[in-house]
């Protein structure tokens, strides 16, 4: 029996919070494939058969190894059968998330937060250097400081983040917070790696068809991806609808912030969803019509360890910026 998303509250919720909360950080790069992209309707029963079949050269485990070496030579073929070959893996679930998402989530959060207080207390330091409060070197010393903590949270970041990747390697949010951190931290070849590796998955998703009809619908395997392509076109996304069962329908308005406007804004885009409903119904049998998160469903868990990560610093916390700081 099919899940139907119109009564799946988890899957509504996975679709809005992609349109209140994006599926990207507000400031990671916005990527374009660079290739030019063929687009061609997916045959699924094809892509299973080489997928699943170890003598084929589109064999699932042959492609991740490429994809993994970061192989620059791998084609779109290639990446199309690798993002779409996911569904039939044994580990695939369209609902589950890993758990190592709440703890990079949490961390970018005080990333954010570290990274505005940078800004403000440099800004003051500086002021107090320009009015002789404090000495230059002092300054550079303070600033040091908070830019090393600073550093050493990216890195706490970036190791959430590799974690959760490594559990879901299609994780296209997660992706794109690596590149940002690898960006902040200097790290110029670890960002290029990561930001080739979701230019193509995100390539791989806009070869599935234009959006414009159900006919030529775009295909995804997670809900959430539904927004990252929406946003890779220069718009976010206003309401969700279900036309037909097996479809989505996301109404949409040109990005502000986009910096390549639409040619020609449309008013929305569908998408077909069947092949990722068929396959949770295949591996979820007993759960019919409920909720795929709930007690019956047999999701794969994962508790994050602690000691994967580095200990907290509290040098952050007790900085006062030059405005906390009494005059001389």
């Amino acid at each position: 029996m099919a899940v139907k998303k119109l009564h799946n509250p988890i899957y509504l919720a996975l679709i809005l919070a992609a349109i209140l909360l994006g599926a990207f950080p507000a400031d990671a790069a916005r990527v374009r494939p660079t290739k030019k992209i063929t687009v061609e309707k997916p045959d699924f029963d094809k892509i299973a058969r080489q997928t699943l079949d170890p003598r084929n050269e589109f064999y699932f485990p042959k492609l991740m190894k490429l994809y993994n070496r970061n192989d620059t030579s791998m084609t779109q073929e290639q990446y199309r059968n690798l993002y779409l070959g996911y569904l039939f893996q044994e580990d695939y679930d369209p609902y589950r998330t890993s758990p190592y998402n709440a703890v990079s989530d949490s961390i970018l959060q005080i990333v954010n937060e570290q990274k505005a207080r940078l800004t403000t207390v440099t800004d003051s330091l500086n002021k107090l250097v320009k009015a002789n409060k404090i000495s230059g070197h002092e300054a550079e010393k303070k600033k040091e400081r908070i830019s090393n903590t600073y550093k050493r949270t990216l890195r706490e970041l970036a190791t959430a983040v590799e974690l959760s990747l490594k559990d879901n390697p299609f994780d296209l949010r997660q992706m794109s917070v690596l590149v940002h951190a690898s960006q902040e931290m200097g790290n110029a070849m670890k960002a290029k790696i990561w930001e080739y590796r979701l230019e193509n998955i995100l390539g791989a998703i806009k070869s599935t068809g234009s959006g414009d009809s159900m006919e030529n619908a775009f295909y995804v395997i997670y809900p959430m991806h539904e927004y990252n392509i929406i946003q890779l076109l220069g718009y976010e996304p206003v309401s969700v609808d279900f036309p037909s069962d097996g479809f989505d329908y996301i109404s949409v308005q040109p990005d502000a912030d986009a910096k390549r406007k639409p040619a020609r804004p449309v008013s929305g885009f569908y998408f077909n969803v069947g092949p990722l409903t068929e396959q949770y119904d295949l591996k979820h049998p007993e759960a019919g019509d409920s909720d795929p998160n709930s007690s019956g469903s047999t999701q794969h868990k994962i508790t994050p360890d602690a000691d994967d990560f580095p200990a907290a610093d509290d040098d952050f916390t007790t900085i006062l910026s030059p405005d906390e700081t009494p005059a001389e």
